[in-house]
């Protein structure tokens, strides 16, 4: 059967963007890392994978024949021992999140561990993937992500779960669109930012493991960002202007403004420069976790 309708948790956070995308994007090992067993429109006919947790539930991903709907190709279903359906779904592309070794997936943080499953209804178009996230006992849906989660270890309960933040209406395209991160962690029967305590180690780059920032620090050098500031329409320009619009999104979401406001006009030439402050402060206030950030 299918499970209640529960508020996604994340839909807000991404109120910024001007595609109505909402999930964010997620580098290349960590997601052939985090999800498997994984079925996708590539996946042959039949069962993809299962998995048993507890002794008791079946989570089962299977692809359907040439016949079925692509949006329908991946099913998931969870059965319990006595093999009556818990919830099934289908979409694109179906998924079981798999953290990183050594930290468990309590994102509650009752003790046990919480099953995450991701169903894709977009077709992989960098939105509509959700990550249901389930109670095993009592079976329960406790929360929906619209972002994919990266866990991480916290020093005392519930593990961290960091999201990359995209702006597609800050960059050329949407491969190149700028990041930010966010860190999240249960608290009183919810996800609420925690970002704010988290961003030494952000803006340090001493991210813990599993977590990866998108941000290219090397695109920041001096002569890069001077070339950047002649107006240059090189590449290199570019991706110098996309990594300072990412780092200064960073530091507005960690309040600090005139570093960020610092950054931009370094990386522009100084008839653009408040122009593009005037897009990526707009663009921040959206995502503020630190009431100091406005236009």
């Amino acid at each position: 059967m299918e499970a209640p309708r529960y508020p996604r948790i994340g839909t807000f956070l991404l109120t910024v963007v001007t595609l109505g995308v909402a999930v964010g994007p997620a580098p290349a090992d960590v997601l052939a890392q985090s999800l498997d067993p994984w079925c996708s429109e590539a996946s042959d006919p039949g069962t993809v994978g299962t998995v048993t947790l507890a002794g008791e539930l079946r989570i089962e991903l299977r692809a359907a024949g040439e016949d079925g709907y692509p949006e329908e190709h991946c099913a998931v279903t969870v059965t319990d021992e006595d093999g009556i359906a818990l919830w099934r779904a289908a979409g694109f592309r179906t998924a079981m999140y798999s953290p990183p070794d050594g930290v468990e997936p309590d994102l509650d943080g009752d003790g046990t561990r919480d099953l995450l499953l991701m169903v894709d209804t977009g077709g992989g178009n960098r939105c509509c993937q959700t990550f249901h996230v389930f109670r095993i006992a009592p079976w329960t849906e406790i929360a929906r992500l619209d972002f994919f989660p990266i866990l991480s270890e916290a020093r005392s309960g519930p593990p961290l779960v960091w999201e990359l933040v995209p702006f597609y209406s800050l960059g050329r395209d949407m491969a190149d669109a700028p990041v930010m991160l966010r860190v999240h962690r249960w608290d009183a029967g919810e996800l609420r930012d925690v970002t704010a305590e988290h961003c030494d180690v952000i803006l340090a780059d001493e991210l813990p493991g599993g977590v990866r920032s998108t941000l290219d620090r090397t695109a920041l050098a001096a002569d890069r960002l001077a070339a950047a500031a002649r107006g240059d329409s090189a590449y290199e320009a570019d991706e110098t202007r996309e990594a300072a619009t990412s780092l200064a999104l960073q530091y507005l979401a960690c309040g600090q403004r005139e570093e960020a406001r610092r950054l931009v006009d370094a990386a522009w030439p100084a008839e653009a420069a408040a122009a593009r402050w005037a897009e990526v402060a707009s663009a921040a206030s959206g995502m503020a976790t630190r009431d100091d950030i406005d236009e």
